[in-house]
């Protein structure tokens, strides 16, 4: 098996945890013919890029646009939590989660000029249950570590499947985390509920900006939600 030089760029916690799982994988786990580097910002990728030969780059939680170059001549793949081609775009936790959406997939795929619209390589089942983000980044962390293990040991030889986004959803940004403009919109909608307003706010969790409300006084901020269901 050929050596191969593997460049993982990701800064957000659950990124860095998968970057320290798969590249701690030793021979029983047949990755012992790569080496990795590690990069955590636009600049230093974009400079060990130039400098040196990869022959993949692997984004993880990444938010910056990568030039037009550098997804041209190299191959370059993603981890998008989502089931693509469905909720490209960003926020896709929280775009699902207040959608109502319990069960999706984590995808990894080529990344194109297109936004999230290259060729997907593979999918693993992720469960968005749960009172917070953190449990649920956990999982999309160990996801993502067997979704580029497998991507490792497949190397080159991939079967892809076409990847036809049609929409793309806007990244939230902190002052959409305003629960009370938000249920100025549920209340004009038919599915107005108390779980609707617990996904609201669980989807905004520490480490998103989290939900809250306002007046002249100040904000009130909600780190923790939990719901009880009725049987």
């Amino acid at each position: 098996m050929s050596h191969i030089k593997v460049l993982f760029c990701g800064y957000r916690e659950w990124a860095i945890e998968t970057y320290r799982e798969i590249s701690c994988l030793d021979r029983s786990d047949n990755l012992d013919h790569v080496e990795f580097s590690f990069c955590r910002n636009k600049e230093v990728m974009e400079h060990m890029i130039k400098e040196y030969s990869f022959d993949a780059i692997i984004c993880a939680g990444w938010s910056w646009i990568i030039p037009d170059e550098i997804v041209e001549n190299n191959l370059v793949v993603g981890i998008h939590p989502s089931d693509l081609p469905a909720y490209a775009g960003g926020s896709p936790l929280q775009h699902q989660i207040m959608d109502n959406v319990e069960n999706t997939k984590c995808t990894l795929f080529r990344l194109r000029k297109e936004l999230d619209a290259g060729e997907i390589y593979d999918k693993e089942p992720l469960n968005l249950s749960g009172d917070n983000m953190q449990l649920i980044l956990r999982r999309l962390s160990r996801i993502s570590s067997e979704l580029i293990r497998r991507f490792l040991i497949n190397y080159p030889n991939f079967d892809v499947l076409p990847n036809n986004v049609v929409e793309t959803r806007k990244r939230l940004q902190p002052h959409e985390s305003n629960l009370i403009d938000n249920l100025e919109k549920l209340l004009l909608s038919d599915d107005v509920s108390v779980k609707n307003i617990y996904n609201f706010i669980r989807c905004k969790t520490n480490p998103y900006p989290n939900a809250f409300i306002e007046d002249e006084t100040g904000k009130l901020y909600f780190e923790k939600v939990k719901f009880e269901g009725k049987i």
